[in-house]
């Protein structure tokens, strides 16, 4: 469903699109949106991170996460968060860990709960939790398979840094480089043609 969250869409619709417009209805009644996530990496490699829009940095600030992932929406479409930036309100997805350990992340999950509801004044001060330097990201390319061949150059993991011109890949005959440091992020080399890949990024 993390893509399903579109106003216009196919008239043939998907079981996870039924339920992301019912869902929608909810969202279109609320001031803020919280969506808690595991993502697929490995446990030992996964590191929690936010994603949101620039409205909601100040309230990230207050999370347990070592960066903030920004305009994910403008490279791929149809993310809660995403949803409800565009409807003009909060809208924070928090990636708290690997899906292959995700009870490793309930506290951490629980603990952000907390502190996003602390910044709304919605529950005890004994809540509070000291703000923390984080890092800044704006998401800048993504990047989909075009080949059956396609391998990345090292076993890369999501916010390792790419320096300029660095090969991530080779697609099909093609090397896949950029012409400015990158952080990647998703890498993932199993996925059919015209699935996305990795995702790249940039230090705000």
């Amino acid at each position: 469903m993390n893509r399903c969250f579109l106003k216009k869409r196919s008239k043939k619709l998907s079981y996870e699109e039924k339920r992301a417009i019912e869902l929608m209805k909810v969202l279109d009644k609320c001031e803020a949106l919280l969506d808690l996530h595991a993502y697929n990496e490995p446990y030992i490699e996964s590191v929690p991170f936010a994603i949101c829009e620039k409205n909601c940095l100040e309230i990230v600030k207050n999370f347990d996460v070592e960066y903030a992932l920004t305009g994910i929406d403008k490279i791929e479409k149809g993310g809660t968060d995403g949803y409800m930036f565009n409807s003009g309100k909060i809208g924070i997805c928090v990636e708290l860990g690997s899906i292959e350990n995700y009870e490793k992340f309930i506290d951490l999950g629980i603990k952000t709960s907390y502190q996003f509801l602390q910044y709304f004044e919605m529950v005890d001060d004994n809540y509070r939790y000291d703000k923390r330097k984080q890092i800044i990201l704006r998401a800048s390319d993504i990047y989909k398979k075009q080949n059956t061949n396609f391998n990345f150059t090292e076993k890369f993991s999501t916010f390792d840094s790419v320096k300029k011109n660095t090969i991530i890949c080779r697609d099909g005959e093609e090397n896949i480089k950029y012409q400015k440091d990158k952080y990647i992020l998703f890498p993932r080399d199993k996925y059919d043609i015209g699935v996305e890949v990795f995702i790249l990024a940039e230090k705000v």
